[in-house]
């Protein structure tokens, strides 16, 4: 099966799917990516263009993206010649490493800059200025993030910090030894004090 699963955790950190989105004026497509190029910005990574045709991935998107990394999807034997060897020219100029679900019909990969992935897996962990791309099953490559980061940090979890018996009178900080004594099904926690009962003498013990 031919697939480029992407994996996300931050939502506008790097990654720009345009499906068939054209760079060519011609009888039947439109330029679409040189006007809308700037409003994108810097990427990192470029599922590329209608399966890197010779109509996309002109040389304005690419100068203003800038990504680091593109991913290709196409099939073998395709009736396309996708990916195009113009194409991934100009992928090559512009210093895109690029990543395919398979070996298609067309150009051919270029050691050192195409590799064939099969499924193709992109994952940003919470928080990291990095991504890695998991291809050929196990295979890692890692890269640093570029374009626009200026997400809020994810937030970490944090543990309640006090916890109580429905039937006590008392309650305890939520590390106090005590707590483990308490009936799961009476239970109850919060990062405040309960109302109406007092903290546990010398707790948390």
């Amino acid at each position: 099966m031919i697939s480029a699963s992407l994996r996300w955790y931050r939502t506008a950190f790097l990654e720009e799917i345009g499906g068939d989105l054209s760079g060519d004026n011609t009888q039947m497509y439109q330029d679409v990516e040189t006007p809308v190029a700037p409003e994108v910005g810097r990427l990192s990574v470029y599922k590329v263009h209608h399966h890197c045709s010779s109509h996309s991935t002109n040389d304005t998107w690419l100068a203003d993206t800038q990504p680091i990394v593109g991913i290709i999807s196409a099939g073998d034997g395709n009736d396309y010649g996708h990916p195009t060897a113009d194409c991934l020219e100009r992928l090559h100029t512009h210093k895109v490493k690029t990543y395919w679900t398979e070996t298609g019909n067309g150009g051919e990969p270029e050691p050192g800059l195409d590799v064939i992935g099969g499924n193709i897996l992109v994952e940003v962990p919470p928080n990291s200025s990095t991504f890695a791309i998991t291809y050929q099953g196990t295979r890692v490559d890692t890269y640093a993030i570029a374009g626009r980061l200026n997400l809020p940090p994810v937030p970490t979890p944090t543990s309640p910090k006090y916890a109580w018996s429905k039937k006590s009178t008392h309650y305890h900080f939520a590390t106090c030894r005590f707590v483990q004594n308490i009936a799961s099904d009476n239970l109850e926690q919060g990062d405040s004090p309960p109302a109406g009962k007092t903290l546990h003498k010398n707790c948390p013990q």
